[in-house]
């Protein structure tokens, strides 16, 4: 069972988008920046239907908000999934 429901997770990633776009306004820019650090992060420990719904869900409803996403301490999977992906 999961600890928190999945709709309710997603909405407090969503209050915090637009608790960024209000914060990143009130310095007159208008896109935020996303660092996302993955220390310590192994495949046991991860939520990927998180991830998924809250990428789905940003990307549907402010695409011109996020302005870059930087990724901290990637794990060796994910560098190898990415270079395969990105040739």
């Amino acid at each position: 069972m999961d600890e928190f429901p999945m709709d309710q997770m997603v909405r407090y990633g969503i209050f915090m988008v637009e608790k960024a776009i209000r914060l990143t306004e009130s310095y007159g820019h208008k896109q935020y920046v996303v660092i996302l650090d993955r220390h310590g992060v192994q495949r046991h420990n991860q939520d990927l239907k998180f991830m998924q719904n809250f990428v789905n869900t940003t990307q549907g409803n402010y695409p011109e908000r996020m302005g870059l996403v930087c990724i901290v301490e990637l794990g060796w999977l994910f560098k190898i999934g990415f270079a395969v992906v990105k040739n």
